[in-house]
Order: structure tokens, then sequence, then C-alpha cells
């Protein structure tokens, strides 16, 4: 059993959440950013259920899936279609992503990212002239100190083992094909 579906076997509430890495990429006007079939925890989802359970009314931005290997990385995907990425919209749902997967028990602390945690940005090379990649950590301790919820975020060096951007196509190669791909046949062994 995936760690994905060990987390929703623990959590029935969360069982909807798990879709297909093509619907969690999709955009409001139905574009796919992925072609994949592989189960991801769709995070929006998650955020929108874990909310109501615990009657939080306020605004919160998530990343748009969650993968989990089973040697424990847990890769937080956020996919862009557009013709911007505002770097601060990025870092603030990668924090709050962070912090509501050590809420739900998917990571045992926030520390852990450290060390198995990977942030991807997944863009548009139609529609994006490109995004360089940069460490996401130094952006996110400026952003804390403006969310509250965040505090006990503030203080560490850093958050994410590493911060990855890829077109469509890299994300193809570099995820699905040399991540993903292994992943299922472990499983299916």
């Amino acid at each position: 059993m995936s760690a994905l579906h060990e987390f929703v076997h623990s959590h029935p509430a969360y069982a909807c959440c798990i879709r297909t890495l093509e619907d969690s990429s999709k955009d409001d006007g139905g574009f796919a950013l992925s072609t994949s079939e592989c189960d991801v925890l769709n995070f929006d989802e998650v955020a929108k259920i874990h909310l109501a359970e615990n009657k939080y009314n306020g605004a919160f931005s998530s990343v748009d899936a969650v993968y989990i290997t089973s040697s424990g990385y847990i890769y937080f995907i956020e996919f862009k279609n557009g013709n911007t990425i505002k770097r601060d919209e990025i870092n603030h749902k990668a924090c709050a992503s962070l912090i509501l997967a050590h809420d739900l028990k998917l990571i045992p602390s926030l520390d852990y990212a450290k060390s198995c945690g990977i942030h991807i940005i997944v863009y548009n090379s139609s529609r994006q002239k490109g995004i360089e990649n940069y460490k996401t950590y130094a952006r996110l301790r400026k952003l804390s100190n403006r969310e509250c919820r965040l505090q006990q975020a503030k203080n560490l060096d850093w958050l994410f083992f590493d911060s990855l951007s890829y077109n469509q196509d890299e994300f193809e190669r570099e995820f699905i094909q040399k991540i993903v791909e292994p992943e299922y046949q472990k499983i299916s062994s």
C-alpha cells in the first residue's frame, strides 16, 4: 500500500482527496500541465476539508498536490499555467502546506522537510519564458514574519531539502519518469 493510501486509510475523511496528478494539475479552464495517472493528494481539497473540520473561516492557500514516496520523501507540487508567477504567493502556499502536512501528521515535524521535503513548481513553457531555480526558504522566512500561524517556522534556517522548477516536459522527464514510475514498480512488485 502506498504512503498516500495509508494516510487515507487512517484518515477516511480525506479519501476523496486522492486524485490523479493530471486532475490536480488542471487550471480553472481545465487545462492540465501533466497527463500522469499517478495518485496524489489533491492538497487544495485536503485543505478545504481540514479547515471545515476545524471550523476555520479564513482564506487558506495550499500547493496543488502532494506525493509521498515509500522512502519518505514528500513532494509539494504547485502547477502554474498563467502568464505570471508571483513568488510571494508560491512561497505562502508552500509554507502553509508544510504546516498543514504537519497538522495532518503527513510529516512528523516541520524539521522533517529539511531532509525529506521537496517543493516543485511546474509551469507552462508556452506561457512562461521560464523561472529560475530558487531556494524557497529565504522567502519563506520573510513571509513567515507576516503570518501569525507560521511563527513556529520563522526561526528555521530553511524549510525544504530542495526547491525545483520545471516546465511540463521537464516535469515529465525528471519527476514522473525518474521518481514516480520507479516508485510504482516498487509498490507493484
